[in-house]
Parts: C-alpha cells; sequence; structure tokens
C-alpha cells in the first residue's frame, strides 16, 4: 500500500496493529463457531437419545440453543471488532487529509490558536519541520514558544488548529507521542524523592524502549546520578533531562530552552552533541533565545512575536537579507553633520570618530551610495548582518523584554 510521507511511520504501525487485531478476531470468531456447532451436536445427540426423558431432553435442547447461539454472536463479534479497526483508520485517514497536501514535514504545526487573554497564546501558528533538519524557534520569554512545544507533546488541546508528529495528531494521540518524541522542558522539575538514577530508571519504564543510550550519555555531560534530586544544582538538573530526553534515541525530539542553566563549556558540549545527533538524521524542533546556539545549529529558523510568527527563514539566508547595514566614516566634522540631515535610519552615531551606523532596505542602496557621492567619505563598509539584527528588526517596540541575550 503506497502512503504518504507524512505520517507514514505512524500510519504502518497502527496499520500493523489492526492487522493483528483482526487476524487475532478471526482466529476466535472460528474458535467459537466450531465450539457452538459441536454444542448443538452434542445437545442433539443427548436429546436424540434419551427423547423419552424429559431432563435429557432440556439440557439437550439447551446445549444445542446456547450452540446455536455462540455460532450467530460469532458474525457479530467479528464484524464488531473489524468495523471498529477500519473506523480508527477512518479517523487516521481523515487527521492525514488536515495536513498540507505534498508537506514532507516530520512536525507540522497548522494554524495552532491558544488565548490565554491579555494577549497571552499562540496565534494561527503554522510551521513545518522537515526528516533530519534543526528548526529553530527564536523569540524572548512569553513569546509562546513554551505553549507550542506543549501542544506538540499533547500536554494541551488547541482550541485552533492541529500540532501532527509523523501525522499522528498530538492531542488524539498523545500516547503515541510520549512514547516516540524525545522531550526536554523549559522548566525541569524533578520528582524530589527520586536519585538521578532512579528517575532515569521511572523514564525508561515509562518509555518501554528498545535501545538505551544511557551510559553513553553520562559520560558526554559529565551527570553525576548517584545523589538526591533535590539537592542537585540547575545546571545538574539541566543535564539529567537532556540525559532523559535522548536515551531512547528517538528520531524526533523537542528541545525547549535546552541550554538554559549550562555553564558555558557545557552548553558547547550540547551544541557539539546537537551537530552529531542531526548527522544522524534526527529531527529536531529546538526554542531558544540565545542568538548564539541557534546560529550554530538551525537550518531554519523562526521568529516569534506576541505569539505570531513574523519570519520563517533559511540560516543561510540571513547574509543575503534585504536590510543591510553599512559603517560610513566621514573626513571632517561639519561634512558629518551635514549629512545627518538626510532621511536615512542612523543605528549608530559615533561624533568623536565622525561615524556612522546605517540601516537600509535593499531597493534603497542605490539610493544611499548617490548620496554618499556627494560627500567627503573617508571610509565606507558593509556590515555583515548577523541573526540578532535580523531578530531586532522585529523587535524594535515599545515594550521591553527579559531574557534576551547575545551568548
Amino acid at each position: 500500500m503506497k502512503r504518504k510521507t507524512i505520517g507514514g511511520a505512524f500510519i504502518a504501525e497502527i496499520e500493523q496493529k489492526n492487522e493483528r487485531a483482526k487476524r487475532t478476531a478471526a482466529r476466535a470468531t472460528w474458535i467459537l463457531g466450531i465450539l457452538g456447532c459441536v454444542l448443538f451436536l452434542i445437545g442433539m445427540n443427548v436429546s436424540l437419545l434419551n427423547a423419552d426423558k424429559v431432563p435429557s431432553l432440556v439440557v439437550g435442547s439447551i446445549i444445542g440453543i446456547a450452540g446455536i447461539a455462540l455460532m450467530i454472536a460469532n458474525k457479530f463479534i467479528y464484524n464488531a471488532i473489524v468495523v471498529r479497526q477500519i473506523d480508527r483508520m477512518e479517523r487516521i485517514e481523515k487527521a492525514k487529509a488536515d495536513l498540507s497536501e505534498g508537506a514532507e514535514g516530520v512536525i507540522e504545526v497548522k494554524s495552532l490558536t491558544k488565548n490565554y487573554g491579555h494577549g497571552r497564546g499562540v496565534f494561527n501558528v503554522s510551521f513545518g519541520v522537515k526528516k533530519g533538519e534543526v528548526f529553530g524557534f527564536l523569540g524572548p520569554n512569553g513569546a509562546g514558544k513554551s505553549t507550542t512545544m506543549r501542544h506538540l507533546m499533547g500536554f494541551s488541546d488547541p482550541e485552533n488548529g492541529h500540532c501532527y508528529i509523523n501525522g499522528a495528531d498530538c492531542w488524539k494521540y498523545h500516547a503515541y507521542v510520549m512514547q516516540n518524541v524525545g522531550y526536554l522542558p523549559g522548566e525541569v522539575a524533578l520528582p524530589e524523592g527520586l536519585s538521578g538514577k532512579g528517575f532515569l530508571d521511572m523514564i525508561r519504564g515509562l518509555r518501554k524502549a528498545k535501545t538505551d543510550r544511557t551510559e553513553e550519555l553520562l559520560k558526554i555531560f559529565a551527570v553525576n546520578i548517584e545523589g538526591s534530586v533535590k539537592r542537585m544544582s540547575i545546571g545538574e538538573k539541566r543535564k539529567l533531562a537532556i540525559v532523559a530526553a535522548f536515551m531512547s534515541d528517538p528520531e524526533v525530539l523537542l528541545l525547549d530552552e535546552p541550554t538554559s542553566g549550562l555553564d558555558p563549556v557545557m552548553q558547547e558540549v550540547f551544541i557539539d552533541f546537537v551537530r552529531k545527533e542531526k548527522e544522524r538524521g534526527k529531527t529536531i524542533l529546538l526554542s531558544s533565545h540565545i542568538f548564539s546556539e541557534v546560529e550554530a545549529l538551525c537550518d531554519r529558523i523562526a521568529i516569534i512575536k506576541e505569539g505570531k510568527l513574523v519570519s520563517v527563514i533559511e540560516a543561510g539566508e540571513l547574509t543575503h537579507y534585504k536590510r543591510k547595514t553599512f559603517v560610513v566614516t566621514f573626513g571632517e566634522k561639519s561634512v558629518y553633520e551635514k549629512f545627518l540631515g538626510e532621511d536615512f535610519d542612523f543605528r549608530l552615531k559615533d561624533d568623536d570618530k565622525l561615524t556612522l551606523e546605517i540601516a537600509v532596505e535593499d531597493p534603497e542602496c542605490g539610493k544611499m551610495i548617490k548620496t554618499l557621492t556627494k560627500y567627503d567619505v573617508k571610509n565606507l563598509v558593509e556590515h555583515k548582518q548577523t541573526l540578532e539584527e535580523y531578530f531586532m528588526h522585529f523587535y524594535k517596540s515599545e515594550r521591553t523584554f527579559g531574557g534576551l541575550s547575545n551568548g
């Protein structure tokens, strides 16, 4: 049977389970039918051989009727099981139909909306993450990154829209998501009554994973699992949570602020580790407000502002972004001051060095160069576009956000 790329793994798994259920139902109904026939024959023989004895006739009739009932019930039981499985498959197919035609995303967020009031939540958010891609979800604290992650894990029911992982609706099939997706929450809250080892054993039991990379991960992240989680530092808890997310070697990972609380050395260890996971074909959605982390890891980057996606860009496109920055140095102060009267977006001014930083949209570059030819310019340098500059283009705002960091 030919299947679409989206949902292939999930649908194939469901189909296999359905086939097993059908075979089991068929065997059960054959057994019931044969048993019914045998009971019917026994009942008739008892009745015929002992026709002059009323008790024997009654018992034989009851056994015969029970046999007939089993043969009739056999058909209804089989049909009920098969019909239920077919209905389940139709619901799965309906969920697949909700996905974008021809899309290739392992992770799909479609028109996701959850309004918590007072402008908090996510509003009509849509994006997809392809197999083997690291997708950056960039925004300040409170922008809606964690809310989106929680919907993808099936922890929350969307008001509108859908979230899918491997074609499975994350809310309807949250058990599938929990079993097959590695999740690192933004805020790590561990059960205080356990040691680090006890916590990992608990996660291992819940996930029932065939693969266990625990020892390898403990060495990479230098985690001591012998002590109580209650006494662990924030960084140690974060490292333990990283191990828990990756220990079953899942193909899909949702990482919410993964390096929050880690020291700079361990941040670099984590970045190097995720690069290797990407090379192994893992699909990763990584939310962060740390520019260097996103730049180092992500193939594509989505920027979310006040619960709405404002941009999705290929990481390589940043250097060719249409808004360019130029640093201009003038030879004389009078010329410098005169140029300040021109209608350009001056980002930075250095009166001592007679230097200006000018942000120009690509179509306006010719106009700026033509204007500069009228002035005594000592030096002109095009400044490379950074992710931070691109991000701040959307956040030149009236509001102040905490948690922004360039490193």
